[in-house]
């Protein structure tokens, strides 16, 4: 073509060679010069001998016109750009690509329909010693593509499509796209869009840049993947990642930067690295470049039954748009993971091993182990730096892989919910000195320890409402640090349904009024225990429920609904009841262990169900009465009644003191020191000292302030 222009486009089919040259005669010495209508040549050889030029540029208007320059056998290879080697095919040369001038709508390079051979693109850019610039919106087309050579795309042009089409035949071209040398590395000559399109693998080799957003999509099972060259880089550095994908996705360049991702694959797995930070939103792109504009919109990270791993160093990573997936790995130093959108929804299974995580999800949610996907390993429960706060909107599980690590040393820690059904756990949490807060009824599947002591620091659990096993006597619980065991209404209690196996604290304790705190073990509280109102125990048959700090409640019962036959201590100093106490169990009830020990109920107390009772300190009441059963005195024991009577309806031994201050009636129903006798026993002056039992043995004196009134012959 010499010369030649056309009006309303053209179609050329060749079955040897198309020449396009200026000729004498025409206007300028250009090439052809469409003013209306699309120009495609089909052609198994062409040379643009000179320039072809659009419509109109693009800083002038909108293009209008098509360039297509396709193998007229469509399993031809293709050759752009000069690349080393030989060249093979259809070849677009340097001086080709520079002959394209500004103005077309699109440049189609290769069959975008049919096409099956192999592309292999060289360097194209004027920082790389050549002329040739891609000047247009462009797509590159054939059975498979790779770029081999580095490749700038001008801020002309709105995309760059690599589109490679497969040809049907497994012995043939794989459908595949290789970027083996970087995209749009100078920023002077980069665009805004590159689009990697594949119905075989994607394999990037070397490092893709856009200015807006970079575009990966594969069908026909077709992988993601990144390779890092040793001391290279193969990052993709654009605003937007956008990924659809019929297989695996696995981007693990640590150099990747992205700010805003949106992620789909057909139920396939995703591994993504990125250290810089993003958001987990919504991307839409709209070709308008082809005869019939499309926008394609991905929302969110939607990767059906696959698993997705997620690695972020030292950054901050948020979602607009929910996360769909069987299973969600979070890795990163000192990241934080703020994943709170309600609309999440993972079938599977939480990890995280990170700085700290905030995750909600629409239903049921389970911590524990998530597998390995492509380069990351199996990882299993959530270790952070940070906080954790996990919300599931009905049943929150937590397996006995799950455990939860937190080395925050103050605040709240961690955050547990399991908004309408719950949080079934057997996994243990772990804190550097900071609370936990379960914050629904939990269910304990295995025996757990809650550990919120660093050092010096001690923090807090708080169970917000019932604790229970699974099976009686089967799950324990064990706090290290502080408890907080409430009922936000009425009576939530800790075992009302399934008593647990043991339940023991190492800090203080802080009961809800009305709670019951039943095991069928050992409970034990060794720091101060506290409640506003009464609360209920109950252990198994020969079990203790032991207060070994500081007690002070406003109420206690020892239940026997199940067993009447366990022990209760009271060990602590002081310990003070405001309402009237009956220990109503059978095993020994021990009121202080030492001399220095000091117990007040003040509604009185009643002791005379249990085996024997041993008593150790000064022990009171607030004019109210005390009555006791077997008794035995483990250390030197004031009681006083004030105005209340004290009674010992039973034997009383030990080889310690016994000063009883009570202006009513001191009464001893039974022997004193029959089997061990007392030190001492002394009773104040203002009351009256009843002996029915027959004999009062001390190995000291004997001092009654009172007249004393002999119920039988005494000894």
């Amino acid at each position: 073509f010499i010369g030649a222009g056309w009006v309303g486009g053209a179609s050329v089919t060749s079955s040897t060679r198309v020449q396009i040259r200026a000729g004498a005669t025409s206007t300028g010495g250009t090439g052809p010069t469409p003013h209306d209508g699309d120009v495609t040549f089909t052609t198994d050889q062409i040379n643009f001998k000179e320039a072809v030029v659009g419509t109109t540029a693009k800083s002038e208007g909108d293009p209008t016109a098509t360039l297509v320059v396709r193998p007229r056998t469509t399993s031809l290879d293709l050759t752009i750009a000069s690349p080393p080697g030989i060249p093979s095919g259809l070849t677009i040369t340097d001086p080709d690509i520079a002959a394209i001038q500004a103005g077309w709508k699109r440049v189609v390079f290769g069959d975008e329909h049919a096409g099956t051979g192999k592309v292999r693109v060289g360097s194209i850019g004027s920082q790389y010693g050549g002329f040739s610039q891609i000047l247009n919106t462009t797509t590159i087309a054939g059975g498979e593509i790779s770029v081999v050579q580095p490749v700038d795309v001008t801020t002309l042009a709105d995309y760059l499509e690599l589109l490679a089409l497969g040809d049907g035949d497994e012995e043939g071209a794989a459908g595949g796209i290789t970027i083996d040398a970087p995209i749009n590395q100078t920023s002077e000559e980069r665009n805004d869009w590159v689009r990697l399109t594949a119905v075989g693998p994607i394999a990037i080799k070397a490092p893709v840049w856009a200015n807006e957003t970079g575009s990966l999509t594969t069908t026909e099972g077709g992988t993601i993947t990144q390779t890092t060259p040793t001391n290279g880089s193969a990052k993709i550095d654009a605003p937007n990642l956008a990924v659809d994908a019929d297989g695996a996705v696995s981007l693990t360049d640590a150099d990747n930067a992205f700010t805003t991702v949106a992620i789909r694959t057909t139920n396939d797995d995703v591994v993504l690295v990125e250290n810089s930070g993003y958001d987990i939103g919504e991307i839409a792109t709209t070709d308008d470049a082809r005869d019939t504009p499309a926008t394609v919109t991905i929302t969110g990270i939607n990767v059906g039954t696959g698993t997705v791993r997620l690695v972020t160093d030292d950054a901050a990573v948020t979602q607009s748009k929910a996360i769909i997936a069987s299973g969600l790995g979070l890795e990163g130093d000192k990241t934080s993971w703020t994943l709170g959108l309600a609309t999440n929804d993972l079938v599977g299974t939480l990890a995280a091993n990170t700085g700290s995580v905030v995750f909600n999800d629409l239903d049921d949610l389970t911590i524990g182990t998530v597998a390995a996907v492509g380069p990351q390993l199996v990882m299993s429960g959530i270790r952070v730096s940070g906080t954790v706060a996990v919300t599931a909107a009905t049943k929150l599980t937590i397996t006995s892989a799950g455990d939860i690590v937190s080395q925050s040393k103050s605040g709240t820690a961690v955050s547990l919910t399991g908004t309408s059904g719950g949080i079934e756990t057997a996994g243990d949490v772990t804190t550097a000195g900071g609370d936990v807060n379960f914050n629904q009824a939990v269910t304990l599947t295995g025996d757990i320890t809650v550990d919120v002591v660093d050092g010096e620091t001690t923090g807090k659990a708080t169970f917000f409402s019932t604790v229970d096993g699974t099976t009686s006597g089967q799950e324990s619980l064990t706090i290290t640090g502080d408890l907080d065991a409430r009922g936000s209404i009425g009576s939530k209690t800790v075992g009302s349904t399934t008593a647990l196996e043991f339940l023991s604290v190492s800090g203080n304790s802080t009961f809800a009024s009305g709670i019951t705190l039943r095991t069928t073990g050992n409970q034990t509280y060794s720091g101060k225990a506290t409640s506003n109102g009464t609360i209920t125990i109950q252990a198994g048959t020969g079990s203790t429920v032991s207060f070994l700090g500081e007690t002070s409640l406003g109420g206690l019962v020892t239940a026997t609904g199940d067993t009447a036959a366990y022990y209760v201590a009271l060990t602590g100093s002081p310990v003070t009841i405001t309402a009237a106490v009956t220990f109503a169990n059978t095993g020994t009830v021990t009121l202080g262990d030492a001399a220095g020990d000091s117990l007040t109920f003040d509604g009185g107390v009643v002791s005379t169900a249990p085996s024997k009772t041993k008593l150790a300190g000064a022990l009171g009441t607030s004019n109210d009465d005390a009555t006791f059963g077997v008794a035995e005195l483990t250390a030197a024991t004031p009681l006083s009644t004030g105005s209340g009577n004290a009674k010992f309806t039973s034997t009383l031994d030990g080889g310690h003191s016994l000063t009883v201050n009570s202006t009513a009636t001191t009464t001893f129903d039974a022997a004193v020191g029959a089997t061990t006798p007392l030190s001492s026993l002394t009773t104040d002056a203002g009351g009256t000292p009843a002996i029915d039992g027959g004999s009062v043995k001390t190995t000291g004196t004997q001092t009654y302030h009172d007249d004393v009134r002999l119920g039988d012959a005494t000894t």
